[in-house]
């Protein structure tokens, strides 16, 4: 388990088996989104697990948050592995969904949801 905390955003991250929980609070913006990418890179170089990250406490997410979840979809696919999204706030979702994020990354209403899709 590790945290991570920037001027907008802090995360959670919690290894399991198959997948690492990434927990979100705060802004995903540019500034943010680079940090956690560092963050990111660093955490899973060496692991083949899936990644669901938990939006339920992000209150807003810019162009570079969420090219960081479509690059990581792309990379993770390529080893058949998964990025999936749960809980995002009402306000995440209505800019994932007018940009049909759910075509490229699977979105959840609920974490167990999330983890039994990956599990599948």
């Amino acid at each position: 388990m590790g945290k991570f905390t920037s001027t907008t955003l802090e995360l959670e991250f919690i290894r399991h088996k198959a997948y690492n929980h990434v927990k979100l609070t705060g802004e995903l913006d540019a500034a943010s989104a680079r940090e956690l990418d560092e963050y990111l890179l660093a955490a899973t170089t060496k692991e083949n697990n899936s990644l669901l990250f938990d939006l339920e406490h992000v209150s807003y997410i810019s162009s570079a948050g969420i090219g960081l979840l479509i690059f990581y979809s792309g990379e993770l696919v390529k080893s058949d592995l998964k990025v999936v999204i749960c809980r995002p706030t009402e306000a995440v979702l209505e800019i994932l969904t007018l940009l049909s994020l759910e075509k490229y990354i699977k979105i959840f209403s609920t974490a167990d949801e999330a983890i039994e899709h990956i599990n599948q």
